[in-house]
């Protein structure tokens, strides 16, 4: 994410150090300028760690502890990026579903360790819009079993990344032009049914 032509890297490279060294300064800064203020800052909010993670970060906090109110990592199992291609068979498959999760174990321990809570700050089935995989309704029961294994692991939020223009949206019109004459049509994608699934799971 980070190169040494980046002002925060001070012409060096993007390490896990630097990026806690990084985090604890802004992290004591932000809690000086707001008066002494705790209890209020997401660290972490690393992508599929462990390189960059909460089981680094969380021993280190120390004094910042107070500053932090939840540590957050950023999840998707597969990606579209850069010509990457998508699963939906694999997305649903149980067993791979709880193996991907139990990845995340370690920094679970590492907030519990440091009597923080963890969340997802940041998650769906695939980075890049989805890719193609996200509009259906596999991907809904992926999300019902995705929430349930997270939950379970120790993750207290899961916060579902999607906009008003891409497939992973809650609820979106059929197009973004303002002008097309289909603006007014709502639709409930594929996030809402798997939502509404666990309700009735949970409620049953």
């Amino acid at each position: 994410m980070y190169s040494s032509s980046d002002p925060i890297a001070n012409g060096s490279a993007w390490t896990p150090s630097a990026d806690i060294a990084s985090q604890l300064h802004w992290q004591s800064a932000f809690s000086s300028a707001l008066g002494g203020k705790t209890d209020f800052i997401e660290a972490g909010v690393y992508l599929q760690p462990p390189k960059f993670s909460i089981q680094n970060l969380a021993p280190v906090e120390k004094g910042n502890l107070p500053i932090v109110k939840t540590f957050a990592d950023h999840s998707y199992p597969q990606s579209a990026c850069g010509g990457s291609t998508t699963n939906l068979e694999k997305l649903m498959n149980h067993p791979g579903i709880v193996q991907y999760v139990a990845k995340f174990k370690p920094e679970v321990d590492a907030a519990k360790a440091a009597g923080k809570p963890i969340v997802f700050g940041e998650t769906n089935s695939a980075t890049c819009g989805g890719g193609g995989i996200s509009p259906t309704f596999g991907a809904g029961l992926w999300i019902v079993d995705y929430v349930f294994q997270s939950v379970i692991l120790g993750y207290e939020r899961l916060y579902f990344h999607h906009g008003t223009s891409i497939s992973r949206s809650p609820v979106r019109t059929r197009s973004c032009n303002p002008w097309a004459h289909d603006r007014n049509h709502w639709e409930q994608p594929v996030l809402v049914v798997g939502s509404f699934q666990r309700l009735r799971a949970l409620l049953w």
